[in-house]
């Protein structure tokens, strides 16, 4: 997080601002790119970060890879 710059760091609050009015699985790396408008490369940059610090992690669909790029994230916060 420390190597995010200002307006990555204000991207980051904004996505989980984001997270918390949505169902999970109603979330899409296109969806968030959109909403911050920026490169979906930077919002996958911000959730694997999110991630790696156990803020939220994500399910993807069970079965082929075909299944799993039609399906939209499932995006959870961890509670513990």
């Amino acid at each position: 997080i420390k190597n995010f710059t200002t307006e990555n760091q204000a991207n980051a609050n904004r996505i989980l601002r984001f997270l918390t009015l949505q169902k999970p699985g109603d979330i899409s790396r296109n969806n968030l790119s959109n909403y911050l408008e920026t490169s979906m490369g930077n919002v996958k940059n911000i959730l694997d970060t999110l991630e790696k610090i156990h803020l939220i992690f994500h399910t993807e669909v069970y079965g082929a890879s075909s299944n799993r790029i039609k399906k939209s994230l499932e995006i959870l916060f961890c509670n513990k």
